[in-house]
């Protein structure tokens, strides 16, 4: 891997952990909990909004390859220009290994998917596509059966937020909190 590629993700990672923490006390608004799927279709269309709005291919494919890497219930993203409505990165999982711009396979384009618009200064300018594996039966996270019965005796959590920072934290025009830093379930 390219030098510049490791040290581009080591910094982004580094900007997520600082974002994050910096923006624990800003808010007590209730967040609106979507599925797993739906919260990372959310988060890659809000992380790609820049480097889409400036046409850096580049860009989109490091902040993709984190997401994909990062959840190995992602199969593949597809990123669509609205205006020119043309695909300008799609991304797939194989086996731990990415592949770029090549023919989706068609059980993966059967495979539950979610969409997100891209959306800068009001307008979409990009759609995102997901296709997702619904596995209900692996928690990303165990919880202990005490942490489970605190959820379910709290049904509202209320977080921090920092929501005026797009492409990070910004509710959407349906008022759900999204963002590369969001909370999504």
């Amino acid at each position: 891997m390219n030098k510049n590629i490791i040290k581009g993700v080591f910094i982004t990672k580094l900007l997520i952990l600082l974002f994050f923490i910096s923006s624990l006390s800003h808010s007590n608004e209730p967040i609106v909990i979507q599925s797993q799927g739906q919260g990372l279709a959310n988060q890659v269309s809000s992380s790609i909004a820049t480097p889409m709005f400036e046409v850096d291919e580049d860009a989109m494919k490091n902040v993709l390859s984190l997401i994909v890497l990062g959840n190995t219930l992602i199969n593949a993203v597809i990123v669509q220009d609205l205006i020119v409505n043309e695909t300008l990165v799609s991304i797939q999982n194989v086996d731990g290994k990415l592949v770029f711009n090549q023919p989706i396979p068609n059980n993966i384009l059967s495979s539950t998917s979610y969409k997100s618009h891209v959306i800068v200064e009001d307008e979409k300018i990009g759609q995102v596509t997901l296709y997702y594996d619904e596995d209900e039966t692996q928690p990303t996270v165990a919880l202990t059966g005490e942490e489970k019965a605190w959820l379910e005796k709290h049904p509202v959590i209320r977080i921090g937020t920092d929501a005026a920072f797009p492409p990070f934290e910004f509710y959407d025009e349906n008022k759900n909190y999204i963002g590369s830093y969001s909370v999504s379930s």
